[in-house]
């Protein structure tokens, strides 16, 4: 296994399942549904092949065998270069017929949230190994809504549980998932 899918499979099992930071994660990843693909490249065009790519696969497999897919892109260490990214993925999106059957959610060792101290723990719910882009199909979403109407709470109360964990504690886990450092 490639370490840049190991470390990510590590922190999903650690934090986002143990954590209960996503309360829909367990089963995919227990059932092995997500794929992982790591693209090295950080030019918008091979970003966005892959991100066409993985929508190929999400709509030509068997959902009981590929639920979610994972872009794992290490050469997008820097911040504001992944966030120009996440905005042409979702522009690529748009200019697709598949708005509205997926969604793309991201998570990167520098996350921070508009307005938020960049120390802040709170960052930490979307803060990642390395950074990723999720594609989410929309209907799992809703689906997941039907078991957990609630869903627009859960950043908040992540939040809230990271903060009564505390800084010291939240670091601390996250300092086993920094295994690579993103370029």
């Amino acid at each position: 296994m490639q370490p840049e899918v190991e470390a990510v499979r590590q922190w999903i099992q650690e934090a986002v399942i143990n954590l209960n930071l996503c309360p829909f994660a367990r089963p995919v990843f227990k059932h092995k549904q997500i794929r992982y693909v790591v693209q090295n490249a950080s030019d918008p065009e091979s970003l966005l092949k892959t991100l066409q790519e993985e929508f190929d696969q999400l709509e030509t497999q068997d959902r009981a065998s590929l639920a979610t897919t994972l872009i794992i892109a290490p050469g997008l260490g820097d911040f504001d270069n992944f966030l120009d990214m996440a905005y042409l993925m979702d522009h690529y999106l748009d200019q697709t017929p598949l708005r509205g059957v997926y969604q793309i959610a991201t998570f990167h060792p520098e996350y921070q949230f508009e307005g938020a101290d960049s120390d802040s723990v709170e960052n930490y719910t979307n803060r990642s190994p390395l950074p990723v882009f999720h594609i989410i199909r929309e209907d799992d979403i809703e689906q997941a809504r039907q078991v957990y109407p609630d869903t627009e709470s859960i950043p908040i109360k992540n939040q809230k549980k990271l903060k009564e964990m505390g800084r010291a504690k939240v670091l601390a886990m996250f300092a086993r998932f920094d295994l690579i450092k993103p370029q």
